[in-house]
C-alpha cells in the first residue's frame, strides 16, 4: 500500500483519520510500546481524509517516505509537518512491514527480521526490493500527475526528494544516489544498515543529504541492533 498526505482545503465536519489500522496494531502489539491494542486503536492522526488539494500553489514539491518495519504510518508526524509546509508526501509499505491493509480489508503480512544477523544477511536483497518499490512509485507519480482526478498537474516532480527511517533510510539513500529524479534525501537512524548498500558507501551520495541519528545508545528491547 501507499499513502498520500498533502496540503488540503479546510472543510467543516471532517473527522481525523485513525493513526494506525486495527489489523496493523494486532500484527505485533508490542512493537508500538506497552499500551493495549484498544488504546492504540483510539489514537488519531491530525490528517483529515478525502479533502481537495489546497489551491494556494499551482503545484507542490514531492517527498517520498521509505518505511521501516512500522510501515508507512510510522513517521506520520513528519509527513504531516511536511504537508503543512507545502509538500505532497508519498509513503510506501515495503515487503518487510508488520502488515499492510488494503481498502478491501485484505491484510498482507510482512517478512519480519528475527535478529541483527538476519538483517545483515538479508539487507542486500531487501535493498533491491525497496529500490523496485520506489521505481514503481516514481512511474505511478508521473501517471497520476497526468490523469488523476485529485493530483493531475499538482505534483512538481522536478522538485522531488526522499526520506527514510532505519532500513528505509538505506533504500532512500541508495535510490537517491542512482536516480536523477531525486534531488535530496534525509535519513533517520540508519546505523550500520547503510553498510549493506555497497555502491552507496563506496561511491558516496553526491547529492544534498541530511543524516540524523539517535544518541541514546543500545535499545534494551532489541538486543544487538544498537
Amino acid at each position: 500500500m501507499g499513502q498520500f498526505w498533502y496540503p488540503a482545503e479546510g472543510r467543516a465536519g471532517v473527522f481525523p483519520e485513525a493513526w494506525l489500522e486495527q489489523r496493523v496494531i494486532e500484527a505485533d502489539p508490542g512493537w508500538w510500546g506497552p499500551k493495549p491494542v484498544s488504546t492504540l486503536a483510539q489514537l488519531k492522526s491530525h490528517a483529515l481524509p478525502g479533502l481537495p488539494l489546497a489551491t494556494n500553489q499551482t503545484s507542490y514539491p514531492v517527498v517520498i517516505y521509505s518505511s521501516t518495519t512500522s510501515g508507512r504510518r510510522g513517521n506520520t508526524d513528519k509527513a504531516l509537518e511536511l504537508a503543512s509546509q507545502g509538500y505532497v508526501v508519498v509513503a510506501v509499505d515495503h515487503p518487510w512491514v508488520l502488515a499492510s491493509v488494503f481498502p478491501s480489508g485484505q491484510v498482507v503480512y510482512g517478512e519480519q527480521f528475527s535478529s541483527p544477523s538476519v538483517v545483515k544477511a538479508e539487507a542486500p536483497s531487501k535493498l533491491a526490493d525497496g529500490i523496485k518499490d520506489l521505481l514503481f512509485v516514481m512511474d505511478e507519480l508521473s501517471r497520476l500527475n497526468t490523469n488523476d482526478a485529485l493530483l493531475a498537474g499538482r505534483l512538481d516532480l522536478e522538485r522531488l526528494g526522499l526520506f527514510g527511517y532505519s532500513i528505509g533510510s538505506m533504500v532512500a539513500a541508495e535510490f537517491c544516489r542512482m536516480d536523477a529524479r531525486c534531488k535530496a534525501v534525509a535519513i533517520f537512524d540508519s546505523g550500520w544498515i547503510l553498510e549493506a548498500a555497497t555502491n552507496l558507501t563506496q561511491l558516496g551520495l553526491q547529492k544534498p543529504f541530511l543524516s540524523m541519528n539517535s544518541s541514546g545508545g543500545w535499545i534494551p528491547s532489541a538486543p544487538g541492533f544498537g
